[in-house]
């Protein structure tokens, strides 16, 4: 006799999301904190089944997917941690008849071409540097999502921030949060993906990172706002490296449609990262142009985690007859 056995379609979600929250980065870098933000986001659903539901609800959407961070002479072709999964996600985006953008500084132009180029997709790169309040005011018209990746935020003193406290010059995009406040207010879907608390998204629980995020409350610089941002979206997905995040959300995308396409695997991002680390984009966690990884974590581990993601949605999509 064969038994029907009903399971919970957000299962995979849930299991997406236990792995996309699990610290793995070396014991003297921050950590310890992800978990318990993310138990404060998590409502009834998994974030990324909310999320995903979304999109897939939506047709021909145009879709501004934010990243990248220019810190001259210390990252001045950006980090690794953000541009990749946002060209993971813009391609998968982009397979379910979305119209992607992606917005970074100029000075990473090279580094997300040669992303888009390996990928195969059809993705445009708009430069947010040097731009008004007033023109990011506008672009809020142009576009009905988006979707922020370790991108950092504003504080209430309006200064940006590492995750170690170290206070960013007002230049380059510095009005890039006015961009997603504008959305806010129009209404339209914001997705911040973050790690650090120091990224746009995380002022949705902004008393919570103060007070479990070091340096959240208190950064040591002069202006003495803390690193933890104001500017909210309004679903906020915090994962151990803000990559991770990323693809898990298109793990969970490829989960909504039944669509195995969607998913790249650990040896394709092993490219992406070296795509980016050859024009000069360095690790975020060693800050080695050697390093090949993501926010201090070795390539090989990265890969594994990619690789696990899609057995998760193998596994989900298998059926086994079972009579015993």
């Amino acid at each position: 006799m064969t038994r029907k056995v009903d399971v919970d379609p957000r299962s995979p979600y849930d299991n997406v999301e236990r792995l996309a929250t699990v610290e793995m980065r070396a014991h003297n870098m921050l950590q310890g904190y992800i978990p318990r933000l993310y138990a404060i986001v998590r409502g009834e659903n998994p974030i990324t089944y909310d999320i995903s539901r979304e999109f897939l609800g939506m047709r021909n959407a145009r879709v501004a997917i934010v990243t990248g961070i220019v810190v001259e002479k210390l990252l001045p072709k950006g980090e690794v941690d953000g541009p990749v999964g946002a060209a993971v996600l813009g391609r998968a985006l982009s397979r379910l008849g979305h119209d992607v953008d992606i917005l970074v500084e100029k000075e990473m132009d090279d580094v997300v071409a040669s992303l888009i180029e390996t990928l195969g997709f059809e993705g445009s790169i708009v430069h947010t540097t040097d731009r008004s309040p007033e023109d990011l005011a506008r672009w809020a018209d142009d576009y009905d999502v988006a979707v922020t990746i370790e991108k950092l935020g504003r504080n209430r003193e309006g200064v940006r921030h590492s995750v170690m406290g170290s206070p960013l010059a007002k230049s380059g995009d510095y009005y890039i949060d006015d961009f997603i406040e504008a959305m806010n207010e129009k209404g339209k879907l914001t997705v911040g993906i973050g790690d650090g608390g120091n990224e746009i998204g995380f002022g949705k629980i902004y008393d919570h990172v103060r007070g479990m995020v070091a340096f959240g409350a208190d950064c040591g610089c002069p202006c003495g706002g803390g690193t933890a941002t104001t500017t909210a979206t309004g679903y906020l997905f915090p994962a151990a490296i803000s990559n991770y995040g990323a693809y898990a959300l298109t793990t969970a995308l490829a989960l909504g449609a039944s669509d195995g396409d969607l998913l790249v695997d650990g040896e394709t991002v092993r490219e992406l990262v070296e795509a980016c680390v050859s024009r000069g984009c360095l690790d975020g966690g060693t800050v080695k142009p050697d390093f090949i990884g993501d926010d201090g974590v070795p390539i090989d581990a990265v890969m594994r985690y990619v690789d696990q993601l899609g057995s998760i949605f193998a596994q989900w999509m298998s059926t086994f007859d079972r009579d015993f």
